[in-house]
């Protein structure tokens, strides 16, 4: 039938005539008839696609894959998410199959953290999690089910979950525990729970809570708080904890919270110094006004570590009769062995002018908004720091969410010979043609600014943006008259680029330079 169509339209298909109604009809016909045998045909090869398909996968590496190698694969795509999430993506690679099964229950990492703390603790189950760690050390998170945020919600007539006595069993008993994370929602929910792992039985040959390296308190941000003094349950609880080195405290900010027989200036925080003496790395979250932070510090002797985030705010350090500041009025205070110091969200850099840290090698400050006038980017405080501390060998400098004029900042960068990584993030150097134009030195010149620096990164700038405006591409080819170091080179939009902003000349230009480009979105 249908060679004898193809005869009565052959003389259509090599020409260009219009076809009679009869014959476009016929023409018709046919495309339903050739439709419906290429569906068939389709149906026939997507069986044999998926035959295929199944018959590969039988073969492939994936089956041969080592289970060590398979168990890396699981923690790395559980690590990034809340321990709910975590969880959930861990039942559903169990139940793949019994091999992935088997290989989910005998990587050890997979197991080693929990989150607890709702109306449905189960002391069996939160044991036999943990013991599929094996001999790993142990997490617990004290924040899973507490209301929103993971915060107790608890009022005052209602009976707090930290006081669960299967909360308190696992702090008793749970073996190789060395990691606690506390969400609270009020104060007097910390002091409950200080209260009840006091009045706890012990048992002599356990006690895993004394025990733990790292401990961390967040106070729910939302929640009114009311802080006494003196703070005896805190005094327990940090004099028991001879073995911890890192230390979390996230305060809750001060517009929510009342002070009793105080105000912000005076608070107690309550952190035992003897405790504070043997942390390694600390990171504090507290807007209260006052020299809270300098007080705690002056006892971190050991620290290598710290963080502090600021909330926003400044600290206030202008009480002449604080104890605190009349002892740094004429000294700073020393942390001989910090390596690294993480500023966040930080109005000011007065927390600069009282620190002293020979041995920094790592250091990042973030301002909380590059648009607001009262950010205030200090190069004094900045160049009277790294002069005071003598930590020329600052090796990795970020600088986050602020203004800056161009000269201060090259002042600043050829303090710092041994620098071996710079980030700008969201940071506005002005005027922006002056900036890298002025690092470059006298063409005859053999020596230039930041000879070791090996990675840049110049982050959430605007999707127009191009090495060429600001001259940071003559800068790059430039460098390599005084320095051989091959530098990666990143740059990151806060939107979609424009990517023929930037001409493959360029790119080309900069790889022969020894310069390594990545351009990417965020």
């Amino acid at each position: 039938m249908p060679q004898k169509e193809d005869k009565n339209i052959s003389h259509l298909l090599q020409s260009n005539d219009v076809p009679t109604p009869v014959e476009a009809g016929r023409v018709y016909d046919e495309i339903d008839d050739l439709e419906t045998e290429a569906n068939a045909l389709r149906l026939q090869l997507d069986a044999l696609e998926g035959r295929l398909q199944q018959r590969r996968s039988i073969v492939s590496s994936v089956r041969r894959m080592p289970a060590e190698v398979l168990g890396e694969i699981f923690q790395l795509a559980v690590s990034s998410n809340g321990f709910g999430w975590r969880k959930h993506c861990l039942e559903n690679f169990m139940l793949v199959c019994k091999a992935w099964r088997n290989v989910a229950l005998i990587t050890h990492a997979l197991w080693n953290n929990i989150s607890i703390g709702g109306p449905r603790n189960s002391y069996k189950k939160i044991l036999a999690w943990l013991s599929r760690s094996g001999s790993l050390s142990k997490r617990l998170e004290v924040a899973e089910g507490l209301g929103y945020g993971g915060f107790c919600g608890c009022e005052d007539s209602e009976p707090c979950r930290y006081t669960d006595p299967i909360i308190i069993r696992v702090l008793k008993e749970a073996r190789a525990l060395q990691d606690l994370r506390l969400h609270v929602g009020r104060h007097i929910c910390l002091t409950k729970f200080f209260e009840s792992l006091q009045s706890a039985p012990e048992n002599p040959g356990l006690q895993p809570w004394k025990h733990i390296k790292s401990i961390g308190i967040d106070f729910d941000p939302c929640s009114y708080n009311s802080w006494p003094t003196p703070l005896d349950s805190f005094q327990f609880f940090f004099t028991q904890l001879a073995f911890v080195t890192s230390f979390r405290l996230y305060l809750p900010p001060r517009e929510n919270t009342s002070f009793e027989n105080s105000d912000p200036w005076n608070a107690t925080i309550g952190i035992p110094p003897r405790f504070l003496s043997q942390l390694l790395e600390l990171a504090i979250q507290c807007d209260w006004r006052g020299s809270h932070i300098l007080g705690m510090l002056e006892h971190c002797t050991s620290l290598e570590t710290l963080t502090v985030d600021l909330y926003c705010e400044s600290m206030s350090l202008d009480d002449l009769n604080d104890p605190v500041m009349r002892r740094l009025r004429t000294r700073r205070l020393s942390l001989p062995n910090l390596q690294t110091l993480i500023l966040r969200r930080t109005q000011t850099m007065e927390l600069l002018d009282y620190l002293e840290t020979p041995l920094l090698a790592n250091m990042d400050v973030g301002f909380y908004n590059v648009n607001a006038l009262d950010t205030q980017f200090s190069p004094a405080i900045f160049t009277n720091f790294l002069d005071s501390s003598r930590c020329i060998e600052l090796k990795c400098l970020s600088l986050r969410e602020c203004h800056v004029n161009a000269e201060d900042l090259s002042s600043i960068i050829g303090r710092l010979p041994y620098l071996r990584r710079l980030t700008l993030e969201k940071f506005q150097v002005l005027p922006k043609e002056r900036f890298w134009a002025s690092l470059i030195p006298d063409p005859m010149t053999k020596t230039g600014p930041l000879p070791l620096l090996e990675t840049l990164e110049i982050l959430s700038v605007p999707y127009i943006y191009s090495p060429g405006d600001d001259g940071l591409y003559q800068f790059m080819i430039s460098r390599r008259q005084w320095s051989s170091t091959r530098v990666q080179l990143r740059i990151a939009h806060v939107r979609p680029m424009e990517r023929k902003r930037l001409f493959f000349t360029q790119v080309n230009r900069l790889k022969r330079n020894g310069v390594f480009l990545h351009i990417t979105e965020g």
